[in-house]
């Protein structure tokens, strides 16, 4: 059972070191956000709009294709140039949208491949922004 005990307070221990560093790591680069005119829009008519709130961004997502009162899903997928935090998430979107996605944590000033592809127009928006 004590070893139990030690395995945990050791891994909780190691949790705690990694989030002061990321913390720490990330202090400097608080005003990172992307400029919304950075992601621009696809050849059809997705367009991105970024917002730094607490404890991560939001990205809203809009679909001028979609048909008003047509609900549709947009799937937002994101990766660092590097490989590194992958993160994936669903916007639904009624008509043009918005639809909007937490992405949680701090800004890392790295590069971020991100794709966006919204079912109901099929419609895909491949960009990198900085962030």
């Amino acid at each position: 059972m004590n070893i139990v005990c030690a395995k945990t307070t050791a891994l909780a221990a190691a949790a705690a070191a990694l989030a002061a560093t990321a913390l720490l790591a990330t202090a400097a680069t608080a005003d990172a956000v992307p400029d919304p005119s950075s992601a621009g829009s696809s050849v059809g008519g997705i367009h991105l709009h970024y917002n730094d709130v607490p404890l991560g961004l939001t990205v809203t997502i809009y679909d001028d294709d979609n048909p008003d009162g047509t609900a549709e899903v947009c799937h937002y997928a994101s990766i660092g140039a590097d490989g590194s935090f992958p993160f994936n998430g669903n916007a639904v979107l009624n008509g043009r949208g918005p639809g909007s996605i937490f992405i949680p944590g701090q800004p890392l000033g790295k590069k971020w491949h991100v794709t966006v592809l919204c079912s109901g127009t099929g419609e895909s928006f491949d960009f990198s922004v900085n962030y």
